[in-house]
């Protein structure tokens, strides 16, 4: 990881802000039904939290929450997160479904349901909204996030890091290797680190974020620390050179070689091959392959 990184003239330090928020990080929250209620009574009495898997989202956008097989919570379409407009609460919910929720105990319901489980009442706004607030005051362009990818378009992925502020990582800022699509690396649930490249702090104190992962491409003096000449690895067919006298082949996330080719085989985008380290060239950071297949 590169420590610095220029932004329209502008250096900046990059350094990992440790967004350990039990949304972005956590996987199994209780390992039993007695410590998971008494995480809820903590919660239902104290200013403490719960956490638990989105396993059902309603037509209506209400979230069921499990937080073991015995225990599920309802969260309210109306307390599932602090933004409004155009219909958020509905598509966080459901860019949240099999994911991790953290919320506050409002109520424990005194009757089981048809299926004999404890049933709570949820209430996630505030809990994600400290996150959100946090990172408006924290946050800065050069710092390091672990997020999860809740979004794909044709030219970018959509990147939540907690407290639902989801961030913009186009297709030329996801890795160092020519790709025409951003699920040739990654696709939905995915985790995935992400430097922020610029900060805007919107109406309502909503914030808008752009990422890039650049900073953490590796240098070519890594490649020999990975790969010697005469290596056999295997790659994908990226593009011609500029003649056609040459194919592109990325050999890992971070490096491409270029491969002689005379027009006796044919090869299209993508195509999985096999290949020999032939030269390392240092001085023009170039890599020299040959196709094996």
């Amino acid at each position: 990881m590169n420590d610095k990184m220029m932004i329209d003239g502008e250096k900046y330090d990059v350094v990992r802000y440790e967004n350990d928020f039990p949304e972005v990080y956590s996987e199994v929250p209780y390992l039993n039904d007695k410590i998971a209620m008494q995480k809820v009574r903590n919660s239902l009495y104290n200013d403490e939290t719960v956490l638990g898997n989105c396993f059902k989202v309603t037509k209506n956008g209400d979230m069921m929450v499990a937080l073991t097989s015995r225990i599920i919570g309802l969260i309210k379409r109306e307390d599932v997160t602090y933004m409004r407009k155009n219909g958020n609460n509905i598509k966080i919910a459901r860019d949240k479904l099999s994911q991790m929720i953290e919320a506050k105990v409002e109520k424990i319901y005194p009757d089981k349901d048809q299926l004999g489980r404890t049933v709570l009442e949820l209430k996630r706004t505030d809990v994600i909204k400290k996150v959100k607030d946090k990172y408006v005051e924290e946050l800065k362009v050069g710092h390091v996030l672990r997020g999860r990818v809740v979004g794909v378009s044709t030219q970018a992925l959509f990147v939540d890091v907690g407290g639902d502020v989801v961030g913009y990582l186009h297709l030329r800022d996801i890795c160092k290797a020519f790709i025409k699509s951003p699920r040739e690396k990654y696709d939905i649930g995915d985790e995935i680190d992400v430097v922020v490249k610029e900060k805007k702090v919107l109406d309502f104190g909503n914030l808008s974020l752009s990422f890039t992962r650049q900073p953490l491409f590796k240098d070519f003096s890594d490649f020999k620390k990975e790969f010697e000449v005469d290596d056999v690895v295997s790659g994908k067919i990226k593009n011609f050179n500029h003649d056609r006298t040459g194919l592109y082949v990325e050999i890992s996330e971070d490096f491409e070689g270029l491969a002689d080719f005379y027009g006796d085989h044919y090869y299209k985008y993508g195509d999985k091959v096999k290949v020999k380290i032939h030269q390392i060239d240092e001085k023009k950071r170039r890599i020299k392959l040959r196709i094996l297949d």
